[in-house]
């Protein structure tokens, strides 16, 4: 589907920063003059709204296949909302995406093959940012932030989690994620992550503003 607007993903294990890099990221593009819509997963719908009560304990967990068709049924109702935005030359950041319930349903016991089923048509973003982060260090920044620990934030099971996205990322299938190391400081990770985006940037506007 081509659109005229930009979008762009971040995805990654609990802690390694996704939300503070996509803001900081928001900003540098609107300093430059850009329309930048950032939004989240799951997202603002009655599905999406369960699915952060499950995740907060609030709610019981379903069974892993379960939830993860929750999430897809929310994607659904999201991507309707990204190309909205995207139809307007708006450049759309989108923290956590297919490629989280991709890496976090294995590890939850799901298959890939059934992960797939539910999301491959589903919209891809031009680049998918991976914040690559090791999970003794993912955990110290969920304990950190001083927040009650969620459903899926436990080491173990990160651990499983940043392998998911390791097969994802070496796979081929997956041109658009780049995977950067998450473990330096936010202006480092920042850093190189603008390096990347600067060159997707740039590529959009000289298809969308030739000479």
């Amino acid at each position: 589907m081509m659109l005229p607007g930009l979008f762009m993903g971040f995805a990654g294990p609990d802690g390694a920063g996704q939300d503070t890099q996509a803001e900081l990221l928001e900003q540098h593009l609107e300093s430059l003059g850009y329309a930048v819509w950032l939004t989240h997963e799951p997202s603002n719908s009655p599905c999406g709204n369960k699915i952060r009560k499950i995740l907060r304990g609030e709610h019981p967990k379903p069974d892993a296949l379960t939830i993860q068709t929750m999430m897809s049924r929310d994607r659904r109702w999201h991507v309707d909302e990204i190309i909205h935005h995207l139809k307007s030359e708006t450049i759309v950041i989108c923290v956590r995406y297919l490629y989280s319930t991709l890496a976090y349903g294995q590890a939850d016991g799901v298959e890939y093959v059934n992960l797939w089923r539910l999301n491959k048509g589903f919209i891809r973003p031009a680049i998918a940012i991976y914040l690559d982060l090791n999970p003794k260090e993912a955990m110290a920044r969920v304990e950190h932030r001083g927040k009650p620990v969620e459903l899926f934030e436990r080491k173990e099971f990160l651990s499983q989690v940043r392998g998911h996205f390791k097969e994802l990322c070496e796979s081929g299938e997956f041109p658009e994620l780049k995977r950067i190391q998450a473990g330096g400081s936010i202006e480092q990770v920042e850093g190189s992550i603008w390096r990347l985006i600067e060159q997707v940037v740039n590529q959009w506007d000289r298809v969308r503003k030739p000479e």
